[in-house]
């Protein structure tokens, strides 16, 4: 017992050990990271601010830094456009490798770049702006140019840069870049080469097909491609419930579709159908389709039975009609001719009945067609010398030149009814004009009679007259 104690102890310190031992070295191996960026400048000047003509600055920037000892690396660029003008350090590019710490290779269209702490055992922490290199166009093609990061040898290893930096215990450290582009149009402002971006999948839904697509940075032209067709709505096997019913409103029921939740189809049901069917009176509640469909053709099959009846009864009904519709045809036959009669005689006793004639205030004859006695406002039918109807079509009461005259036919003769008395004209509503005239009239008068003003001083005038006599 006392041995199998101290096995079980032994092993318990071993897993012990063993978990300590693991979690150690997975701390001693995490990894730190830094992130090295290329940006263009474009244009460059000298010291004397003076701007080189074809020229663009690359650059070189840690965004993050966790402490570096040493790094290589290089920056490719197009040997075709591109010619090394200046590499400008700052103070943190100081080392003893004066002269192997930059080199142009411009035969391969990339620089080197090596650094080492060497002043200090201590790691540099320094962010921003490190290295800017200046390049000379020596052909402005249209195209994308880009700036890459890559490895020491980038013809032998390529953009590989795993272990171009380490911190000054030479522990590794991850690299993170962001390489730089310049572009240069067309002269019509198109691109020569495209600078297309990470592609975006965009997945089908029921209206939309799906894609995977990517767009050029510069033009904005897109590149599409696995394309695939809209799904469609997928319908459900339910109705849904969106307003319970009242007394005196319908349920309302709607089928969403199951992927998007659009609206597809919406119907009403009254409550007495609600109660008859057993439906869940409430906002949410589901409907199987087939218990709506079931009763719903049981509700035609009745109606069409009721209508079939109907249309039995109406053929019934269409055949005793047919016979009186015989015996009223003549019955209407006769009523007819008596009807025509009954008018032949009204329209020769209206043809024996003269309209009457009136006489307006300029003396002119006047048909009463309202036959009230009254010159109304719309009678302007005169009679002339002739007997003739004319329209007063100036409506002035007096026939002009050129008014037009009604045909012969309706010409009057002297057995027509006249009435030779001035007609009452009806009177017409007075405007405001009319009222400053009466009051002209009333204070000073209007010719005829003396107004206010007038009488006044006529009685001034006889009692002066009188006074001094």
């Amino acid at each position: 017992m006392k041995t199998k104690l101290i096995k079980i102890l032994c092993l318990a310190l071993t897993f012990t050990v063993l978990l300590s031992s693991f979690g150690i070295c997975c701390f001693a191996q995490q990894t730190k990271t830094i992130e090295v960026e290329a940006r263009v400048i474009e244009e460059i000047k000298d010291t004397k601010g003076n701007v080189f003509e074809n020229g663009i600055s690359v650059e070189i920037n840690f965004n993050t830094n966790p402490g570096i000892g040493a790094f290589t690396f290089t920056l490719k660029y197009d040997k075709n456009v591109f010619m090394t003008k200046a590499i400008r350090k700052t103070k943190f590019y100081s080392c003893t490798l004066a002269n192997y710490s930059i080199v142009d290779h411009p035969d391969g269209g990339y620089i080197s770049f090596v650094w080492a702490n060497q002043s200090n055992a201590t790691n540099i922490t320094k962010t921003g702006n490190i290295i800017t290199v200046d390049f000379y166009m020596a052909k402005k093609l249209p195209g994308n140019y880009r700036f890459v990061f890559a490895n020491i040898n980038p013809i032998l290893h390529g953009e590989d840069m795993t272990g171009c930096f380490a911190d000054f215990e030479h522990n590794k450290i991850d690299v993170k870049t962001k390489n730089a582009s310049y572009f240069i149009p067309n002269p019509d402002g198109s691109c020569a080469v495209h600078d297309y971006g990470e592609y975006e999948t965009y997945s089908p839904n029921c209206l939309s097909g799906g894609y995977t697509q990517r767009q050029c940075q510069h033009c904005g032209k897109i590149e599409r491609t696995n394309e695939k067709p809209a799904l469609g709505h997928s319908n459900p096997t339910y109705w849904t419930v969106d307003r319970a019913a009242t007394k005196d409103v319908s349920m309302i029921v709607s089928h969403y579709c199951t992927r998007c939740n659009s609206v597809l189809e919406k119907d009403y049901i009254s409550s007495e159908r609600v109660s008859e069917l057993n439906i869940e009176n409430k906002v949410g509640a589901q409907i199987n389709n087939s218990l709506l469909e079931e009763n719903t053709n049981k509700t035609d099959n009745k109606e069409v039975a009721s209508k079939q009846s109907s249309v039995a009864s109406s053929k019934n009904n269409t055949s005793s009609n047919n016979s009186n519709v015989s015996s009223k045809q003549s019955s209407t036959e006769k009523t007819n001719s008596t009807l025509q009669k009954k008018e032949t005689e009204k329209n020769n006793i209206s043809n024996n009945i003269s309209e009457k004639i009136l006489i307006n205030s300029q003396g002119n004859k006047v048909v009463d067609k309202n036959n009230n006695g009254v010159i109304d406002d719309d009678e302007n039918i005169l009679v002339d010398e002739k007997g003739k109807k004319v329209v007063d079509e100036n409506n002035n009461g007096v026939i002009d030149e050129g008014e037009t005259e009604i045909s012969d036919d309706a010409v009057y003769s002297a057995d027509d009814v006249i009435d030779n008395t001035v007609a009452k004209e009806k009177e017409k509503p007075k405007t405001f004009g009319d009222y400053v005239v009466m009051i002209r009239d009333f204070i000073f008068g209007n010719g005829e009679e003396k107004g206010v003003f007038g009488k006044i001083f006529s009685a001034i005038g006889e009692f002066f007259k009188e006074l001094f006599r």
